[in-house]
């Protein structure tokens, strides 16, 4: 799946095998924190996070339920292509994968 350029308000989660997720590269495709976060990946911080404060992650890769544990391992995901900057939590996290991949991507002002 390709994401054009563009800021986008938001946070996402990928939670199928074998996805592409890339962007037009970073400084072109930017993601920043949403006004109404979704929560996701919440306790795969040690120690976890509260969400209000500071849980809120730009990019999560992992097979969770609503309660951010994680459900089975993904396999062949890769993310590329954006900037993720300004969010509280961590930029881009893949808990529970295997061969997944996160590259030409640049992190910014992220808390974590």
């Amino acid at each position: 799946m390709c994401v054009g350029p563009g800021t986008y308000r938001e946070n996402l989660l990928i939670a199928k095998d074998g996805i592409t997720l890339k962007g037009a590269g970073p400084g072109a495709t930017v993601l920043q924190p949403p006004s109404q976060p979704v929560p996701v990946c919440l306790k795969l911080f040690f120690p976890p996070v509260d969400f209000e404060n500071n849980g809120l992650n730009g990019i999560c890769i992992a097979d969770v339920d609503s309660q951010g544990d994680i459900l089975r391992i993904l396999n062949d995901v890769r993310e590329a292509g954006f900037t993720i900057q300004d969010f509280p939590g961590v930029g881009i996290v893949f808990p529970g994968t295997s061969r997944s991949r996160a590259d030409h991507n640049v992190a910014a002002n992220n808390a974590s």
